[in-house]
């Protein structure tokens, strides 16, 4: 569909690729700076189009040629392993459905809706309704199943989501306790890499349990699948390494070289904000602990590569002979 808006918007196929890419908005200005519509004549100019982009369109026409002659670029027929079509019912929906639900109220699972529905990022359908309804695609064969199993849902339990918007102070694992949820689960639910710090006035999905299982007082067995597959994909937080949302330990990102500090457990944890020139060892120095207990505290840094980036907000707890100078 966005595709289709930008060829009506640039007329050529070229520059809506161009736009896919680069944004419709640089595609207009371009043509309008350059008085012209010529994709190559546009992306020879030293200002305008990113490298990414100059080389994009061309990669897709390669791509299209090979795909359409192949022999003429080598290939053989037996090379080739064709994927049988996609075979789908189309189930319209009226209101907001989790994804966990329909995969088991449809018997599909939850993976096979997910690769019919790329689109849906989250856990969920979006918002419909009657005049606007929501078209979800399901296995062949399931989709009368599907429709008359919704239907007989009661509205609490066609979404087990609520909208949390994060205000100051907030942790994840203060969510996940104030909703009854699990921290891991709405890490996945929000593609969050990690806990320590929430953006503030940002909107999150929290995975809850069902209306059923609150009543009976009892574990909600969709919720605690959705958090095992996190664990599973190594999503995983820790209540003492969370950096409370609006704090300053929050904004260290913004401002490398500042620390805070603060008493848990009768011990002082530093937040410190990786500062121009820092490495793992000079860290390790100032703060009097190793290199190998900064990894343990941090295990957001990653394992292969050298440098730290600039802003990184990294949790101490300092020796005896820690240097704690420095912007509070």
């Amino acid at each position: 569909k966005y595709l289709k808006e930008l060829y009506n918007d640039h007329g050529h196929w070229y520059l809506a690729w161009a736009g896919y890419n680069s944004g419709g908005n640089r595609v207009k200005w371009m043509v309008e700076r350059y008085g012209s519509h010529d994709f190559w004549q546009l992306s020879d100019q030293k200002v305008g189009f990113a490298k990414e982009t100059r080389h994009y369109v061309p990669k897709l026409i390669a791509c299209a040629l090979v795909a359409r002659y192949p022999e003429a670029f080598g290939f053989t027929a037996d090379e080739f392993d064709y994927q049988p079509p996609l075979e789908f019912d189309e189930v319209k929906l009226n209101t907001q459905v989790d994804l966990e639900v329909l995969s088991r109220v449809s018997g599909a699972p939850l993976e096979q809706l997910q690769e019919l529905n790329p689109e849906l990022k989250r856990w969920c359908t979006p918002p419909a309704s009657a005049d606007r309804p929501y078209t979800l695609r399901v296995p062949k064969g399931s989709g009368e199943t599907t429709v008359a199993a919704v239907a007989r849902l009661p509205p609490a339990e066609r979404l087990n989501f609520k909208v949390h918007h994060v205000k100051k102070g907030d942790t994840l694992s203060l969510i996940a306790s104030q909703y009854a949820s699990a921290p891991e689960a709405i890490m996945r639910v929000n593609g969050l890499k990690s806990a320590r710090s929430l953006k503030l006035n940002a909107d999150l999905l929290v995975p809850v349990p069902s209306a059923a299982a609150l009543k009976a007082g009892r574990a909600d067995p969709v919720l605690e699948r959705q958090a095992m597959r996190a664990r599973r994909s190594g999503l995983t937080t820790r209540p003492e390494d969370e950096i409370p949302a609006g704090s300053v330990g929050a904004k260290l990102a913004a401002a490398g070289g500042t620390i805070a500090s603060e008493m848990v457990g009768g011990k002082t944890r530093v937040t410190y904000g990786v500062a121009v020139g820092d490495s793992l060892w000079s860290i390790a120095q100032r703060f009097d602990v190793s290199v190998a207990d900064l990894r343990n505290w941090n295990e957001h840094l990653p394992q292969k590569k050298r440098g730290l980036q600039v802003g990184t907000a990294l949790t101490v707890w300092p020796g005896p002979r820690a240097d704690l100078g420095g912007k509070k």
